[in-house]
């Protein structure tokens, strides 16, 4: 298998990470039967995207099928649970962010995983940057630099849409309001 060639066809996407179970040592080559990638999102988003973008490559380098499954709920946390206390045997990956590795954990210290610990990380795929956006019909401000030194009545009175409470947007936007 030319692992090398798939990293070298995909690296190229840039940065977020595919984190999986160390593979332990087994009788037979791995992987015998199928791969199951867990997307801890619901289906349609960025990180299931690319997830499917590169399944397909990596079933055909690994010569078994790699199929996705979507265990979407707790801004990422269900999934990443899921992966955590998978057997650690390769055969169950998982697509991690920022928000599963880090923002989760920094905002819930009850996190059911330990992010540091529970995961082995693979490779980078995709860097997602988080975009700011501001309508200047329903906010006061045109930009960033009107947006800041706003007052606090001002920006709590500014509708606001986030994907999921708990997610990188999330502290993006609380971090904004300081």
């Amino acid at each position: 298998m030319k692992f090398s060639s798939f990293i070298g066809s995909i690296g190229a996407l840039l940065a977020g990470a595919l984190a999986g179970s160390a593979v332990q040592a087994q009788s037979t080559a791995y992987p015998n039967k199928a791969v199951r990638l867990i997307i801890p999102f619901a289906p349609g988003g960025t990180t299931d995207i690319v997830g499917r973008f590169i399944s397909d490559r990596l079933g055909r380098e690994l010569g078994q099928p790699v199929i996705i499954e979507n265990r979407a709920g707790g801004g990422g946390t269900i999934g990443a649970d899921y992966v955590a206390k998978a057997a650690p045997d390769g055969y169950v990956l998982g697509m991690a962010t920022v928000s599963t590795l880090a923002t989760n954990p920094a905002m819930n210290p009850k996190m059911p995983y330990d992010a540091t610990r529970d995961f082995v990380p693979v490779i980078n795929l995709v860097n997602v940057p988080n975009v700011m956006t501001i309508n200047p019909v329903t906010a006061p401000v045109k930009d960033m630099k009107e947006f800041i030194p706003c007052s606090g009545a001002i920006r709590a009175s500014i509708p606001t849409a986030r994907a999921a409470q708990g997610r990188s947007r999330t502290l993006t936007w609380n971090c904004s309001r300081c």
